[in-house]
């Protein structure tokens, strides 16, 4: 049977934690699904990424460093007796739902199926450090408040992992590129806010170095303040440029 690992909280400062952390209780001692739940920040702490640093930036980890590149080792090796790693992200804008993979999970029916589970036109591709680019049977969901899917994950994750492929949804898929900061948003002119997968000025992208054309995603400035960050910036899959490295820092 296949082996299913689920990530949860790997970013302090998203909504479902709580949620999913209760599901993957009640499945403990599930012979072929795993959970992985990264402590909760004590109350009254700030809104923040981590605690030492961003623990996507950090794969595959170290058993020797800080606590992100420590939880980062260990999610690594649970990975290698994983069949499936599900990572379940939140974002407040229900326009934002999207999943999201690498380079290597493209070609995984497994991965794509799961990432169909959303239901969504776009798919994001994320390279490495990233875990997405790390862990090759990797893919994460971006969910906002109150989406199905959190209900419905009991069955799901039983259902996958009794060797069950969920039909895969054709995508537009998307590669991300950078996340913008503050100062270079106000610099170029960029808005506030943009829905997702909005076209981004051109002028703005070349000014800022960026391939034309790129889109926005997870892009509000009111709700990314404490990142640093106003948005970040996806170009289409297929215009891979080998000079433009990604920067996941906000993400």
């Amino acid at each position: 049977m296949p082996r299913i690992l689920v990530l949860n909280r790997m970013h302090l400062d998203e909504w479902p934690s709580d949620q999913v952390a209760e599901v993957l209780k009640g499945l403990a001692g599930h012979p072929d699904i795993a959970g992985f739940t990264r402590e909760a920040p004590g109350p009254g702490r700030r809104p923040r990424r981590g605690y030492d640093a961003n623990i996507t930036g950090c794969f595959p980890g170290s058993p020797d460093g800080n606590r992100e590149q420590r939880d980062a080792w260990q999610v690594t090796l649970l990975a290698e007796k994983a069949d499936l790693v599900l990572d379940i992200h939140g974002t407040q804008n229900p326009a934002e739902n999207f999943p999201f993979y690498g380079p290597a999970g493209r070609y995984s029916r497994l991965v794509r199926g799961t990432a169909s589970l959303l239901g969504c036109e776009h798919a994001v591709v994320i390279e490495a450090p990233h875990p997405a680019g790390v862990l090759h049977n990797y893919v994460g969901w971006d969910l906002s408040p109150g989406h199905p899917l959190i209900e419905a994950l009991p069955g799901l994750l039983a259902a996958l992992a009794t060797g069950w492929i969920p039909p895969i949804r054709p995508m537009a898929e998307y590669r991300a590129v950078d996340g913008i900061r503050e100062m270079d948003a106000l610099r170029v002119g960029l808005q506030r806010e943009y829905p997702p997968f909005t076209r981004l000025p051109d002028c703005a992208m070349r000014a800022l170095g960026l391939p034309v054309p790129a889109y926005a995603f997870s892009w509000d400035a009111d709700r990314y303040a404490h990142t640093g960050y106003r948005g970040e910036v996806a170009v289409p899959y297929r215009d891979h440029s080998e000079g433009c490295q990604p920067n996941r820092e906000r993400a």
